[in-house]
């Protein structure tokens, strides 16, 4: 932390004028140990009184004193830089918040005794809602530094006081210098703070201070008080840090915004990274600290600092560690998801923003949204198989289909660096999932060329919502226990259903042979009785045909016995007709 310490002066006298006076005619304001309602909004400089553990109260919240000194301040402004600082005030008057401190004096010493860090933790736990986008200017009664009347933070928030001694309660030197040692101090300590160094260039500067700046003591507080008369070092120039005149801390709005802004200038030289430059948080983990380094050289003693972590809709607001973020990630949040981590500060007029985008990763640093077993809906992963002999040339991966195995994807096998020369070939695939749910898959090697059907043991993928929280390691080793189970399972499914199929097929098969053979009996039969009622019908037509034979032939016979018939008979030279139904020759003849 930088410190503008404020020149020490010496003088003889201590003299009291009417300008340390309260003003006439303004109400007198209750002591308040809160910062009262702001009159304008933005950033504004908060007065606050101070006593000490062994101090006395002065009562200068109250009694307007500390108010006289603002106004004589504001007054010099006006009349040499034609503006006006913006003041906290409250009813027209100083907004004084008073502070009992718990330390002594001699425990808010310069440099070693941290008084400024000590001062703002007090303030802010007196008051919880003192913002930092105002500049504190701590007053007190009692001498905290025999060499100087007050120091300040560069590029800071946080100043102080004190009047008391022969040099920071010269009430006189406003009739030398145009300020009186108090309203100086005041003035040159806030300047400090907008990021003002020592200006040793001109005696009689606003800004020239010890150890830096040698000093004239000859003329050092006797001629009026100037304000960078060569308009180089901080009015119209900023050799000595900032140029004031740009700052938007000017009730006329002189200023610019713009030119308070910081912006960051480290990029992600102070964020946790991967070896490959990926900014990552833990999931389920305290992060490490995201800090920047901006491009002013702010004091974070007394800072509002936003730290925001967004994944997609949900946001968790950080918390602000040595000026860094610093955020506990929800173990919901899924790994792979992208992040963007925004860190807003504020310092008194100076605000900044950076922001950074990153990847949630596992406790082993992966970022990858999947993994060879999980992964998310509409998700994509590559899955390699094991090893094998180097005759296989194509492997099948299967999946559980309905409770059997199915083929998917026939993959070549490659010869991977990973396997050995014994076994050096694999498989590998891309799978991408349309549904949520756990899939179930092996490798599966073909019988072919001689080699006997092999199957991989069986291995889960579990595939949720993007939104849903990554399954655990015990979900994971569930589901591969399962996979087992269920792969067992279809494997002895398609083995019973094999041999339903094939007794099936024998039972078919003897049925169609009994069917054939009965069918073929029948037959046999059937040409068994056409043969015999073929044979019975000849038999009895043969039987007709000789019934009819022997019938005609009876009655041929018949007709035949019956008709007479005449023969010729011879006996020597004579011949003799017979007729007769039989007719025979008479005795002694013969027929002819």
């Amino acid at each position: 932390m930088a410190f503008g310490k404020s020149l020490r002066l010496v003088v003889s006298a201590i003299l009291f004028s009417a300008i340390f006076a309260p003003i006439s005619g303004a109400a007198p304001l209750v002591r308040s140990t809160l910062d009262r309602p702001d009159e304008v909004s933005g950033f504004q400089i908060h007065l606050i009184y101070v006593v000490t553990k062994d101090g006395v109260d002065e009562q200068r919240d109250i009694n307007g004193q500390i108010d006289t000194w603002l106004k004589e301040s504001q007054l010099w402004l006006q009349k040499n830089l034609g503006h006006q600082l913006i003041f906290d005030t409250y009813q027209g008057q100083a907004d004084v918040t008073f502070m009992q401190s718990k330390y002594t004096a001699s425990e808010l010493c310069f440099k070693s005794c941290n008084t400024l860090q000590k001062l703002a933790a007090e303030a802010k736990a007196q008051d919880p809602n003192l913002s930092a986008t105002k500049t504190l200017y701590f007053n007190f009664s009692e001498l905290l530094d025999p060499m100087s009347c007050g120091w300040a933070n560069y590029f800071g928030n946080l100043s102080l006081g004190f009047s008391k001694g022969s040099t920071c309660n010269w009430a006189e030197s406003a009739s030398y210098t145009g300020l009186s040692q108090p309203a100086k101090t005041m003035t040159h300590e806030l300047l400090h703070t907008f990021g003002v160094s020592h200006v040793c260039s001109d005696d009689s500067d606003l800004m020239i201070g010890t150890p830096e700046c040698p000093i004239n003591y000859s003329t050092f507080g006797q001629v009026p008080i100037t304000v960078d008369a060569s308009r180089k070092q901080y009015l119209g120039g900023d050799n000595a840090g900032i140029d004031i005149s740009k700052l938007p801390v000017w009730k006329d709005d002189s200023g610019s915004k713009e030119y308070a802004k910081m912006v960051p200038t480290s990029g992600e030289k102070f964020l946790p990274r991967l070896t490959d430059g990926t900014v990552i948080l833990k999931v389920g983990e305290t992060s490490g600290k995201f800090d920047w380094t901006w491009s002013k050289e702010i004091s974070t003693l007394f800072q509002e600092m936003k730290c925001t972590l967004s994944m997609r809709e949900k946001k968790v607001i950080g918390k602000s560690v040595d000026g860094a973020c610093m955020f506990d990630v929800p173990e919901d949040w899924r790994a792979g998801s992208d992040f963007t981590i925004t860190q807003e500060i504020v310092v008194g007029p100076y605000f900044g923003s950076a922001s950074v985008n990153g990847k949630l990763a596992r406790a082993n640093y992966s970022t990858t949204p999947c993994t060879q077993r999980t992964c998310i809906l509409n998700g994509n992963v590559e899955i390699s198989g094991y090893c094998y002999w180097p005759e296989v040339d194509v492997i099948v991966l299967q999946k559980i289909v309905d409770g059997y195995w199915q083929n998917i994807q026939e993959v070549k096998a490659q010869v991977s660096n990973s396997c050995g020369s014994e076994n050096p070939k694999q498989s590998t695939f891309k799978l991408t999932f349309d549904s949520v749910g756990t899939m179930i898959y092996r490798w599966m090697v073909p019988p072919t060329s001689g080699i006997s059907k092999y199957t991989s043991a069986p291995f889960a993928i579990l595939v949720t919502a993007e939104e849903v929280q990554e399954p655990s390691e015990s979900e994971v080793s569930a589901a591969q226990e399962s996979a087992k189970k269920l792969g067992s399972e279809a494997d002895a499914r398609a083995e019973a259903d094999k041999r339903a199929a094939e007794e099936k097929a024998a039972a078919e098969a003897k049925a169609l042979e009994e069917k054939k053979a009965a069918e073929a009996k029948a037959a046999a039969d059937a040409k068994a009785a056409a043969d015999k009622a073929a044979a019975d019908l000849k038999a009895a037509e043969d039987k007709a045909t000789a019934d009819k034979l022997a019938a005609e032939k009876a009655a041929a016979a018949k007709v035949a016995a019956s008709k007479k018939t005449t023969i010729t008979c011879v006996k020597g030279k004579i011949s003799k007709k017979v007729t007769a139904v039989k007719p025979k020759c008479p005795a002694g003849y013969k027929k002819k």
